[in-house]
Formats: structure tokens, C-alpha cells, sequence
């Protein structure tokens, strides 16, 4: 497996937490080769901002190199690497590579990236942002450097600081083209079915009838008792005649729903405007006639609850097109 040479700067910005997150996670991945070089300042930040002594930083990296080293390797663009990175990026760090004004090895090495043209990543650390300093980021942007502030994400409910900061070292880590799951990812938004239930009651059991809309048609399901099934299907549109499948019952013969599923179609049917299916399984313990003799009264409250649903939910979905306009 090739190995992948990644410089690492640390300027004197606030929030040197980054850099030793991101110095973690590449120091655990066994083909990538660090080469880091920190500002003063940087130093300075980190036994403020943290427990970390420099030492403990330099043993993350298989390289370091002195701030005011302009002779080191990754001064040069002769010294092959996959790229580099600032992280915190100072704003006279970035006024400096902005301007070409390499006074120091990170502003060199980044200097040495831009004209190479391979990877270069800041992670500005600053705020509010002054129009000098947007436009000394947008100068760099346009040279092809990407900008990865470290802004949090919230999609994936962060709990900890160490939560906001696995993100902002994921997206280093994506830029550089480096599998990682530090944080959890955006998916897109589950949109939620549309979906409606209605409920009746009588000798001591229930019929709960869920509707599902499927872009302009209906899904009706009709459960109830201890033991919810799909015991018939019946299915009904606008213009043509109303169809039942009976399936074989475990017990004996075909299941008996058509009763209840027949019953609600016939409900529905004159002011049907859509597709619709209808199923239902019902299957209450010791049945008495009672309670089978009230699964017709039950049905037609069903029905008639959905004639009234229907009325107000008017089908409101865009129709398909077909053909390609002439």
C-alpha cells in the first residue's frame, strides 16, 4: 500500500485541539507518513488550551521540523507529498500565503503547495471575519486551496465537544481522500409516509383501519383482534367492477374478511376517484356470533369515516408525463 506524505501546520489561531485530533487519527492509519511543523504561537496555544506537552504532539508525527527551517524538505517543491493542511489557520498565516510572503516554513511549504499545484486545506480560526481577511480567503479559494472552518454540524446530535470535533476532523480527512466514520454521516431526510388511522369498537374487540396515500392512490389495511393478517385483498378504481382474492385460512377453507373489506368498498365506491386497495385479517380468540355478528356495523363505520376523510383530502399530486413536449 503506497504511503501517504501529509504536511501538517499549526499556526497560532485559537483552537489547536484540531490539530492534535487530526495528528491522532492520521498517527493510527499505518500508511500515512506526517510531517509536522508548528508556529511559537501554536506552541503557546496548546499548553493553554490543553494538557498536551509538545513532546507528546511531536510523537504523533514521524517528521517535525523548526518553524524558521527554510531549509527543511518540505520547503521545496522537489519533495514529493500528498498535500498539506493549517489547522488552526491563523489570519496573518493566511494574509501571508495569500500575499506569497513564505517569512516562515508552514507559510513556505503552503507556498510550495500552491505553485505545485497539489492539495492545500485551511482551517481558518476567526471571528468575526473582516473583509481583509474574507478577501485574503477568497483570493486563496480561487487559487484552488480549500477552506474547511471549523464550523459543527448538528444533524448528528452531538453530545460532547469531542463529538464536534470527530466532525471537523472527518471533513479534513474526506478532503485528503482518507476512509474514516468519525461522525455520522447525512443521509438525506426519511420523508415520513402519509399515513391515517381510524379505530372502532364494539363487543369487546376493535378494527383499527390504517390508510396510506402512494402518490395519488390508496393503501387501507384493516387489522384487528389477537392476530393480525392479510386475509383478503380487495381492490376497486373508478370505472371498473370491484374484485376480491380470498386466501386459505391455516384453519379451514378461505379467510372470511371480504365481509369487512367488501363492505367498506361498497362505502367508498361512488365517490372513489383513485386506485385503491384494501386488505384486512382479523382473527379474535373464541370468537363468540356476537362479536362476529358486529364486524358488519364495525365495517360500515369504517367506511363511512373514510368517505369522509376522502372527501377532505382531495387527490393533490401532480400527474406523470409521458411524452417529451414537440
Amino acid at each position: 500500500m503506497a504511503v501517504k506524505k501529509i504536511i501538517v501546520g499549526v499556526s497560532g489561531a485559537s483552537g489547536t485541539i484540531y490539530a492534535v485530533d487530526l495528528l491522532k487519527r492520521l498517527h493510527a492509519i499505518s500508511n500515512v507518513e506526517v510531517h509536522l511543523v508548528m508556529s511559537s504561537w501554536a506552541k503557546k496555544n496548546l499548553s493553554l488550551e490543553s494538557d498536551y506537552s509538545i513532546d507528546q504532539i511531536k510523537e504523533l508525527a514521524n517528521y517535525t521540523y523548526n518553524i524558521h527551517d527554510q531549509g527543511a524538505a518540505i520547503a521545496s517543491g522537489s519533495f514529493l507529498n500528498d498535500g498539506m493542511v493549517i489547522v488552526p489557520a491563523s489570519m496573518k498565516t493566511v494574509a501571508g500565503i495569500a500575499s506569497g510572503f513564505g517569512d516562515n516554513l508552514i507559510a513556505r511549504a503552503a507556498d510550495v503547495a500552491i505553485k505545485e499545484q497539489r492539495k492545500l486545506i485551511l482551517v481558518p480560526r476567526e471571528t468575526p471575519l473582516s473583509v481583509i481577511h474574507l478577501e485574503n480567503l477568497t483570493r486563496l479559494a480561487r487559487l484552488g486551496v480549500q477552506i474547511i472552518p471549523p464550523i459543527p454540524a448538528f444533524y448528528g446530535h452531538p453530545k460532547t465537544i469531542q463529538d464536534l470535533i470527530n466532525h471537523q476532523t472527518m471533513k479534513i480527512l474526506d478532503a485528503f481522500s482518507i476512509n474514516n466514520n468519525l461522525d455520522n454521516r447525512w443521509e438525506g431526510i426519511e420523508v415520513p409516509e402519509k399515513t391515517f388511522k381510524f379505530t372502532v369498537a364494539q363487543s369487546g374487540y376493535s378494527l383499527d383501519m390504517l390508510v396510506r396515500q402512494i402518490g395519488p392512490d390508496l393503501l387501507i389495511s384493516v387489522t384487528g383482534g389477537t392476530n393480525p393478517h392479510i386475509g383478503v385483498v380487495t381492490t376497486l378504481a373508478p370505472g371498473l367492477k370491484t374484485q376480491t382474492v380470498r386466501f386459505l385460512s391455516p384453519h379451514e377453507g378461505f379467510h372470511k374478511e371480504d365481509l369487512i373489506t367488501e363492505r367498506i368498498a361498497a362505502k367508498i365506491s361512488p365517490s372513489l376517484t383513485r386506485n385503491c386497495v384494501i386488505t384486512a385479517g382479523v382473527h379474535v380468540n373464541y370468537i363468540t356470533k356476537k362479536q362476529i355478528a358486529a364486524a358488519g356495523p364495525m365495517s360500515d363505520k369504517l367506511g363511512e369515516q373514510l368517505l369522509l376523510w376522502l372527501k377532505s383530502h382531495p387527490e393533490n399530486t401532480s400527474k406523470p408525463i409521458y411524452k417529451h413536449p414537440e
